[in-house]
This record gives structure tokens, sequence and C-alpha cells, in this order.
């Protein structure tokens, strides 16, 4: 298993940050999906990138906040 450090939006729609245990990027995603976050970002310490960055976050933030209005 790797550790992925994450970004994510919670249902506040607030940044939270965190480490997460899997067995790659997606599995990472899949887990950050399950606590009921949106993941914007995640990387595995010490690699440069990740699932969203520059213009691909901003539309992930954009359809988050989305599906949190339909939501609440």
């Amino acid at each position: 298993m790797l550790t992925f450090e994450y970004e994510a939006m919670n249902s506040e729609g607030r940044t939270v940050r965190g480490t997460i245990q899997a067995e790659n990027n997606d599995d990472a995603i899949e887990k950050i999906r399950e606590m009921n976050l949106v993941p914007t970002h995640v990387t595995e310490p010490g690699a440069e990138g990740g699932c969203a960055s520059g213009a691909a976050a901003v539309v992930l933030l954009a359809l988050a906040a989305g599906v949190w209005a339909l939501l609440g």
C-alpha cells in the first residue's frame, strides 16, 4: 500500500486535507469518495501533479458545488 495526500471538499463546501492508504491513485480517489468527500487533488508524497490541477481542479470544484447544491 502507498500513502497518498489529498485535498477534498466536504458537504459544507470546505476544503479538507489528509492522507490515505491505497493501492494506487484510483483506489485513493474511491476511498476518499467513500468518506463522502469530493477529491480535488490526490498525490503520492514526493510525486508531482495529482488527479486534478489547474483548470481541471476548477472544473471539479464547480461540479462539486453543483452536487452539494442539489443535495442541500
